[in-house]
């Protein structure tokens, strides 16, 4: 399994299993290893978190896209 797939993955747990909130234009996203919270712009598909700081499409930004399809 590559890392993308890996992140696809992990997104999948993410999006069925934690409290994904939307308030003030921002997703907030529980992290899954440590007690922290990333926010999550999806316009820009940009995260708080230290993958999509070093330029990847993180699990966080990931789960977002799969909670607004399923609740479309």
């Amino acid at each position: 399994m590559d890392l993308k797939d890996a992140r696809e993955m992990k997104a999948v747990v993410i999006a069925a299993t934690c409290r994904i909130v939307h308030k003030n234009g921002k997703w907030l996203v529980p992290s899954q290893s440590v007690e922290k919270v990333y926010e999550v712009n999806l316009a820009t598909e940009k995260c708080t978190c230290p993958d999509c700081e070093a330029g990847f499409l993180c699990k966080h930004v990931r789960a977002v896209k799969m909670v607004v399809r399923r609740e479309r």
